[in-house]
């Protein structure tokens, strides 16, 4: 190589050079992953297990319970997802005296090893379960996801430390994940769910606080790529008139993107203002049964969020989603990606609910990777 530089005349050998260096593969995106509610259920696996039914987890293991999407996590550069769940090895629901028939134990040992390895990073507790076992319960769920390199945001011991957002710098460009919980009169006054100034509990969120929320955000993070990361809606049900009229606050008052979690299912997309709304993604990582065969196909499928940045820009290049379906009573506690020959059906069935119009659907196109088919939504 050396002696054919010497005889190339210099201009040559330069653009030569030039050539070849800008044939080698250029930066990476970043890639930040999005996924629903979380949790392994093992409150509903231990009532199934007194009944004579099978217990998955003993069965198959805490591992197995991510199926076929364990590829795109280990691809990603950072993941994040809802824990809907304490992790807890004693204590009692809080508070005390108005026990919840639904809350949400899961173990501080198993559950976050199997986490750890999968490929989670970080998770928002702002929801109705993070908190069942009160400020005990965050005292041994923030130790028990730290031990396994895993983030928490959402929940704290006071209002400023449940309202602490996720910030993430990805690539050239800084992401700020903003979590929050629906206001609920039922959680705030019964179960005493919400931070305050002085107390624990999860960060809130109502139509009042959206605007000086989103001013203040913008005053420290001016350059950022802001997200809200709600957990709201109604369980097995597509979107209400109450998370449209958020969601769309949330755009008009300066959020870049919204990314719901909650109903269990995946919801409506909307393209508002030129940004995007995600009501819902669905279920992520859940090993409860659900309860799908009461309700329509549609509510069987959720979503995963892949968001890629420019690597010379301070941008997104690729915002994609991943449909998979979740019903665990049907696919046998082992989630799977859609088929290329379902992606029309999943088009079908969005196209229903979606807010787009018919020109904005050019900005949702079905295309795949070596790990499975998605939806490309335009930027």
């Amino acid at each position: 190589m050396n002696q054919f530089f010497r005889n190339l005349p210099a201009g040559f050998a330069m653009v030569f050079l030039l050539l070849l260096l800008g044939s080698s593969p250029g930066p990476e995106p970043y890639k930040i992953l999005f996924g629903g509610d979380t949790s392994f259920g093992e409150i509903w696996h231990q009532k199934a297990e007194k009944k004579g039914k099978k217990n998955p987890l003993k069965e198959y293991g805490y591992g197995k319970m991510v199926g076929d999407l364990g590829p795109l996590l280990k691809e990603s550069d950072f993941v994040l997802a809802n824990l809907e769940t304490a992790l807890v090895s004693d204590g009692t629901p809080f508070p005390k005296g108005k026990k919840r028939s639904d809350s949400n134990r899961g173990n501080p040992e198993a559950g976050p090893e199997a986490w750890e390895e999968m490929g989670i990073d970080a998770f928002s507790m702002a929801n109705n379960h993070a908190f069942d076992f009160g400020k005990n319960g965050l005292e041994q769920t923030f130790p028990a996801l730290a031990g396994h390199n895993i983030k928490t945001f959402g929940a704290g011991f006071d209002l400023n430390e449940a309202a602490e957002p996720l910030v993430l710098k990805a690539g050239k460009l800084t992401l700020v994940v903003q979590p929050c919980f629906w206001e609920d009169k039922s959680m705030r006054e019964k179960y005493h769910y919400y931070a305050g100034q002085n107390s624990a509990g999860v960060m809130g969120i109502d139509s009042a606080g959206i605007r000086p929320l989103v001013k203040s955000l913008r005053e420290k993070y001016p350059d950022a790529f802001l997200i809200f990361y709600p957990h709201w809606g109604k369980n097995y049900r597509w979107r209400t008139k109450t998370q449209k009229e958020l969601g769309r606050l949330m755009i008009k008052s300066g959020a870049d993107m919204v990314v719901g979690h909650g109903a269990h299912m995946m919801q409506e997309v909307e393209y508002y203002r030129s940004k995007w709304i995600i009501y819902g993604l669905g279920n992520f990582i859940y090993g409860a049964p659900g309860r799908y065969q009461k309700e329509e196909a549609a509510m069987r499928w959720s979503l995963i969020l892949q968001l890629q940045t420019n690597p010379k820009k301070a941008e997104l290049s690729s915002i994609r989603l991943y449909p998979f379906f979740c019903d665990n009573l049907l696919n046998n506690y082992h989630p799977r990606f859609a088929q290329r020959s379902e992606m029309e059906l999943q088009r079908i069935m969005l196209l229903r609910r979606f807010d787009l119009q018919d020109e904005e659907w050019k900005k949702c196109t079905i295309k795949g990777d070596n790990i499975a088919p998605y939806l490309e939504l335009e930027i």
